[in-house]
């Protein structure tokens, strides 16, 4: 056909690209080939398009889709060429055009864009041309990949927008055409060669024959039956009713209804219905019958042929699902389509000119309620509202694309994240017209990527983690082993010095010597022992036993046989309180305590001893007038494997101490803090009821980690 390119304006090629789109679908639907219809409808895709030259390209089917493919339709405009190309087919060498295209449709992806913005490799075959821009979408024929239909604009760079989906929509429907095509082609050869087997005759043959008033019964049966509906010939002749039997419900209601099934009714019979075969599948089956009179006029028998018609039927389901989906692509498009007019002074509270009824779908509100003035701010996020309005008004005022992601207050008060994009649609003149744009709902994108931020701040997290206790483990490692070496070094030249025969000691040398072995023998004993009673707590074997004591003398006795502290920096005020208390365990609490205030106060520091009454249980306090502990690191000191940050280089200490001393205390139902002692420097205090609160805490898994469980931070009343 002969066409000459017009220069549609804007504002009524979007209609043109849908008319034609309309009539591609018809005239390709419609046709018996396809091919014959597709020159025309290409010229009139392309005239709509504006574009200067539209095609079709079928990939060779020996190379499976990725090697070189035939022209098999194209038009172009008279500036670009000739009308249709010559008739025999233009071999297009993918050799010369870039493997990444082929790559990209067989994945279902098109090729959009201007030639100058694609890769440099890609333009030389297009320029070569004169192609300026390219949009090219593939076609697929069921699962496969068949070839692509294409735009080309060999006049200027453009946008590509309403063409994008016309493009898909025809090729959806080619490839239905081709679909149905095939499957018509295979058809109509299966049956020739059905009729050469058996000289034209249907698949089944049948007679009935009239047995009585009203009782029509199957004469004959040929065995292609079997072949159908799974079941052997002599079924239906022995039981009159199993044919009916066999009919879909629904189906054999709708022939009964009609009449057709009467025994009265001598006329042809001629349907379509529904048969259960023996594997449960139901069978599409056409039925013809036709009365045959004997030479007096009476009726002698029916003969019918049944053929199978599963195939045809699913064909034409297929195709009316194709010819439904194109219905559904150009009524409604996936995303909210809108189009709003630009102002030369920008007014927020304008309405939008145009909006589609996806909007209701997405947000909940009434189609009308858009139409109110402002109404798009009022169900803009407050925290995103500033940011919307300026780059509006920004590319409101520059003429460049719109591309926003923002958040939306939906009527049922969701949360709804909106990607918003949209380019300035000139007027004939060159003004700039409105805006013509789409909102899509990425809402579950963005929960995705909060989800994915929050497993990498966890990650993070568990990460830190293990870094500090792999410090923490090499530091605890370090101080065992200079706790432990010390004191057994100190033993081991201590005891060599008195069993030495060549020294000659006095008794006070001596006496001197095995004190200090003594020392550094307890010094020994206290870690070890911190040590399994870690291990104890971790494990959940370290249960109270609580007897009736005096706590006061208790922790006089234990001070002053410690030797932790010089009795003349020494201070007790002990009151006598008469509790129940787990002996042993108040003594390792006092012990490290002292321990805990001669390693960090000043050698020249006071220590005070105090027990104090609780009108609910006792106080011990252990004090010292030191440089105390600072408030962040209070709660700090109580972990595994924690030293202040005075702690002595030379004896760091391991830092389970204070650990032991508030799960001692826990384990009696009471708790254990550090205050600033009035004066300045520390106040450790030990809280232990006089009545049991409740169950032993069970074993404490954070002992091995470096997290044990805190208590409120204030002391007891009183």
């Amino acid at each position: 056909m002969d066409v000459v390119r017009a220069a549609p304006d804007a504002a009524s090629r979007q209609g043109a690209v849908l008319e034609a789109v309309a009539f591609a679908a018809e005239r390709l639907l419609l046709a018996a080939d396809w091919r014959t219809a597709a020159d025309e409808v290409l010229a009139r895709m392309g005239l709509a398009a504006d574009v200067s030259r539209s095609y079709v390209i079928e990939t060779r089917a020996d190379t499976g889709g990725g090697g070189p493919g035939t022209i098999r339709h194209e038009w172009r405009t008279p500036s670009t060429g000739a009308g249709p190309p010559d008739p025999a087919p233009q071999a297009v060498s993918r050799d010369a055009m870039p493997a990444r295209w082929a790559a990209l449709h067989a994945r279902g992806e098109s090729i959009v864009g201007k030639v100058a913005d694609l890769p440099p490799a890609e333009r030389p075959w297009l320029a070569a041309r004169g192609v300026q821009a390219v949009a090219e979408h593939p076609i697929f024929v069921g699962d496969e990949w068949w070839g692509a239909i294409g735009f080309h604009d060999c006049e200027r760079e453009r946008v590509w927008g309403s063409e994008l989906d016309a493009l898909r929509a025809a090729a959806t429907v080619i490839g239905a055409a081709v679909t149905r095509q095939r499957i018509e082609g295979e058809r109509r050869r299966a049956e020739q060669r059905w009729r050469q087997v058996i000289e034209h005759i249907p698949a089944v043959t049948y007679t009935d024959v009239v047995a009585g008033p009203g009782d029509v019964r199957m004469e004959f049966v040929s065995p292609q039956i079997r072949t159908i509906l799974g079941y052997d010939p002599e079924r239906f002749l022995d039981d009159p009713g199993f044919w009916f039997s066999l009919i879909h419900p629904d189906d054999l209601a709708r022939l009964e209804s009609s009449g057709v099934l009467e025994a009265t009714d001598v006329g042809t019979f001629d349907e379509v219905y529904r048969m259960r075969a023996a594997d449960g599948a139901d069978r599409w089956i056409h039925d013809t019958s036709t009365p045959v009179f004997r030479d007096d006029g009476s009726l002698d028998h029916f003969l019918g042929f049944m053929i199978d018609i599963t195939e045809r039927m699913r064909a034409q389901e297929l195709v009316r699902e194709a010819e439904e989906r194109y219905r559904l692509l150009v009524e409604r498009t996936p995303a909210v389509t809108y189009s709003a007019t630009i102002a030369d002074v920008y007014d927020p509270g304008s309405v939008t000119a145009y909006l589609s009824p996806q909007i209701e779908r997405l947000l909940g509100y009434p189609l009308g309620s858009w139409q109110r003035p402002g109404f798009w701010r009022e169900v803009l996020h407050p925290d995103d509202l500033g940011a919307v309005m300026a780059e509006r008004e920004r590319t409101n005022a520059s003429g460049e694309p719109y591309r926003q992601e923002y958040r939306v207050i939906a009527a049922d008060a969701r949360v709804v994240w909106i990607h918003d994009e949209s380019v300035v649609v000139q007027d004939a003149h060159g003004g700039s017209a409105h805006r013509q744009g789409v909102m899509l709902d990425i809402t579950e994108r963005k929960e995705s990527q909060a989800h994915l931020e929050r497993a990498l701040d966890v990650e993070r997290e568990a990460a830190q983690r293990l870094r500090s206790l792999d410090e923490m483990k090499n530091t605890f490692l370090q101080a065992v082993s200079h706790d432990l070496r010390t004191p057994l070094a100190a033993i081991l030249g201590l005891a060599i010095t008195l069993e030495r025969g060549d020294v000659a000691l006095d008794e006070t040398d001596a006496r001197d010597l095995a004190g200090r072995i003594a020392a550094n023998a307890r010094r020994l004993e206290r870690l070890v022992t911190n040590l399994l009673d870690m291990d104890r707590l971790a494990r959940g074997i370290v249960s109270p036993q609580l007897d009736e004591t005096d706590v006061g003398a208790l922790v006089g006795r234990v001070a002053a046989e410690s030797e932790l502290v010089p009795y003349d920096r020494l201070v007790m005020q002990l009151a006598t309180v008469v509790q129940p208390i787990d002996v042993a365990k108040v003594e390792r609490i006092v012990e490290n305590l002292l321990a805990n205030a001669v390693r960090h106060a000043s050698a020249t520091a006071t220590v005070w001893v105090r027990v104090e009454p609780d009108p609910s249980g006792v106080v011990i306090a252990i004090e010292d007038d030191g440089p105390g502990v600072p408030e962040e690191l209070r709660e700090t000191v109580f972990e595994p494997f924690r030293q202040g940050p005075d702690a002595p280089r030379h004896s760091p200490g391991v830092g389970v101490g204070l650990t032991l001393v508030r799960r001692f205390a826990e384990l009696q139902g009471g708790r254990a803090w550090v205050q600033e002692r009035r004066g300045g420097g520390a106040s450790f205090r030990v809280f232990v009821p006089s009545e049991p609160v409740g169950d032993v805490p069970p074993a404490d898994d954070s002992l091995g980690q470096g997290a044990l469980g805190l208590l409120p931070a204030e002391p007891p009343a009183g």
